[in-house]
């Protein structure tokens, strides 16, 4: 019979909630920064978030804690330049992958090139912004000015595929886009706004308002990205 020591019991610390946080605080804008928590007078406040991320002076007075976080932070940020970069070279690789590509003198033709430029990059771009504006930047945005706590606002898919979710803010919603065609245009009002001024709640400018320049900004450039002749014999030629 051999007889064995009772081997030490082995017990884990863990630190549990280290950083003390909520959602209640999540939902107060700047309260982490005395300065910020006086109130968003106008949007400068947003950029005084990465001011605050970046004061390592503030954070501690280790010479050598301060280099290693700016030496870190550099390369942190050239990382994220070059996987943005890595990723529109990838795509402008597969979209430019055609099994008939044009000619050369298509990419040479100024007509052409106005015409994308015009239609596809501003008037697309611009609509498609909008589109993002009116379907999940509004209706979270009148949720955090109404106070909602933002574990209780529903994801921003479930605004893009619920359209009774978006009637409950915008009754208009509910018609689709037969107001469109009809020409009943004022029932988007409620999303497309020409106040002017401040929201006093934000202290920037009023988002619907920003949505309408945005679609009118897509409406303007779509038209324009047709006023050039290439292939067919409508449009004003250059030459």
């Amino acid at each position: 019979m051999i007889i064995r020591s009772p081997e030490p019991e082995v017990k884990i610390l863990v630190d549990k909630d280290p950083i003390k946080t909520s959602f209640e605080e999540w939902a107060r804008p700047g309260h982490f920064s005395r300065t910020i928590a006086k109130g968003p007078d106008t949007t400068t406040w947003i950029w005084n978030l990465h001011a605050d991320a970046h004061d390592f002076d503030s954070q501690t007075s280790d010479l050598e804690e301060i280099s290693r976080k700016v030496f870190s932070a550099h390369f942190s940020q050239l990382s994220i330049i070059f996987l943005w970069l890595s990723a529109l070279m990838l795509f402008a690789g597969w979209f430019h992958y055609h099994k008939a590509a044009p000619k050369l003198a298509w990419f040479q033709d100024v007509e052409s090139m106005l015409n994308h430029h015009l239609a596809g990059l501003l008037g697309l771009g611009s609509l498609s912004w909008a589109g993002h504006q009116v379907h999940v930047s509004l209706p979270i945005n009148q949720f955090l000015n109404a106070g909602v706590d933002p574990k209780e606002i529903p994801l921003p898919h479930e605004f893009i595929l619920n359209r009774d979710l978006l009637a409950q803010l915008y009754p208009s919603f509910a018609e689709g886009a037969t107001p469109f065609f009809t020409l009943n245009w004022s029932k988007y009002a409620e999303f497309l706004t020409f106040r002017g001024g401040l929201d006093p709640v934000t202290g920037g400018l009023w988002l619907t308002d920003i949505v309408h320049h945005h679609l009118a900004i897509a409406i303007l450039f779509l038209v324009a990205g047709h006023m050039y002749r290439t292939n067919w014999g409508i449009g004003h030629g250059i030459k």
